[in-house]
């Protein structure tokens, strides 16, 4: 199996028990037995624990971003997402955005990313300007992907042995 293979079959055995199971409780090399894999295979793949959280992180926000930008605006549509992102099953994929953060600065993110999709629903509503609403919606998740606070800093793989 070649190494990019390798490394997308184990991240998503590693999103799924995230998602099923948590996995901050877990050392990697607990993670690794109930995925199947050794602690070396997820050192060699993803470097070190933090490198794991951060890509299972990246993951779970592509496939949100994925299914949000599919949505689309319309009032029905803005129904749906709401049914899908207020999802009780849906809440450990939502908790993975903030991993890493400190209590403050996850809640600040959450506060404010739920601001601004209100604000621009409102400003949808109100002005009817799509094109607008869009492009600063375009612009907010453009500022998102280059301002990752939320991120874990990278570390010494050694200096912790937990996920």
């Amino acid at each position: 199996m070649r190494t990019s293979q390798a490394r997308e079959r184990l991240l998503t055995a590693a999103v799924r028990h995230a998602l099923d199971a948590g996995i901050a409780d877990l050392s990697l090399r607990q993670l690794a037995a109930a995925i199947g894999t050794s602690h070396r295979m997820l050192l060699y793949h993803f470097g070190s624990r933090e490198g794991l959280l951060v890509a299972v992180t990246q993951a779970v926000e592509e496939q949100q971003r994925a299914a949000l930008l599919e949505s689309g605006l319309t009032l029905q549509d803005a129904r749906r997402s709401w049914e899908r992102l207020s999802d009780p099953k849906l809440w450990p994929q939502e908790r993975l955005f903030l991993a890493g953060a400190d209590e403050r600065a996850a809640r600040a993110d959450a506060r404010l990313g739920v601001a601004v999709l209100r604000g621009l629903l409102l400003d949808l509503l109100a002005t009817g300007d799509r094109t607008a609403v869009t492009e600063a919606y375009e612009r907010f998740l453009q500022h998102a992907s280059t301002n990752p606070v939320h991120r874990p800093p990278p570390s010494d793989p050694a200096a912790s042995g937990r996920l």
